[in-house]
């Protein structure tokens, strides 16, 4: 775990402020003695009460790492600890603008 990670993790708990992690770049370290270390690892790692109580949304990609595609979309995200709402009303927004993919 990086102390930074561990840092902006416990700024988000005292101060209650959602932490979104990007972490779409993931495999692109060309660096085998870096390793990379989620926002979700490190918190599940910190233990109680931050794994349960920091929210936490954690944004990746199905279509940037294999191979640098460049111009293809096709990410997600994921959610930790979310008011529940707040997750329903997201995936509404969501859902509203759903088009299919093109190319380009």
């Amino acid at each position: 775990m990086t102390s930074l990670n561990i840092t902006i993790s416990l700024i988000g708990f005292e101060n209650n402020i959602l932490i979104i992690a990007d972490e779409v770049y993931q495999d692109c370290v060309y660096n085998d003695s870096i390793p990379f270390y989620s926002f979700r690892k490190v918190l599940e790692t910190m233990g109680e009460p931050y794994k349960n109580n920091v929210e936490m949304i954690s944004l990746n990609s199905v279509s940037k790492g294999l191979l640098g595609e460049c111009g293809l979309r096709g990410g997600y995200m994921e959610t930790h600890n979310i008011d529940p709402f707040v997750e329903e009303m997201c995936y509404k927004l969501k859902s509203i603008e759903l088009c299919s993919n093109t190319i380009g």
